[in-house]
């Protein structure tokens, strides 16, 4: 469901399955009741998902969702997920930014490879708006 500022439903959708796989039809769908796009959609956590953070820079709208409990931290086999870690753009690869957390970021000497995705740099802008101080108002 997609409401307007003034809470009033703008759009309506389901899918049994998949709560993220119908934003791109509700976008469509207020587009055509409220007669304009909507300018900025603000969403809960469990819609930071790789469609809906790709389906609304598409249709130029400001999305504003939280990660949630996305890891940060150690994660399974007690290395850091790659969220926690800085991503360097000239040398395509993830640093520790924290030299005396290594045993947390890799095991092996010569580091460890971390795979990057295509939707990985429109996730990371999406981590950046978040920690705004205005977004951390709304989230709060």
């Amino acid at each position: 469901m997609l409401a307007n500022g003034a809470r009033i439903v703008t759009a309506l959708a389901l899918d049994a399955s998949s709560e993220t796989r119908v934003i791109a039809s509700m976008l469509d769908q207020s587009a055509r009741v409220t007669g304009a796009q909507a300018e900025e959609v603000l969403l809960d956590a469990g819609y930071f998902d790789d469609g809906v953070i790709g389906v609304t820079p598409a249709r130029d709208v400001s999305l504003l969702c939280s990660q949630g409990q996305w890891p940060s931290g150690p994660k399974e086999g007690g290395l850091y997920h790659k969220n926690a870690l800085d991503y360097d753009e000239l040398t395509d690869s993830y640093r520790c930014g924290d030299c005396h957390l290594r045993a947390n970021c890799t095991k092996v000497a010569h580091g460890r490879r971390i795979k990057r995705y295509p939707e990985d740099e429109q996730r990371e802008a999406l981590r950046m708006v978040t920690q705004h101080p205005q977004a951390r108002r709304i989230f709060g």
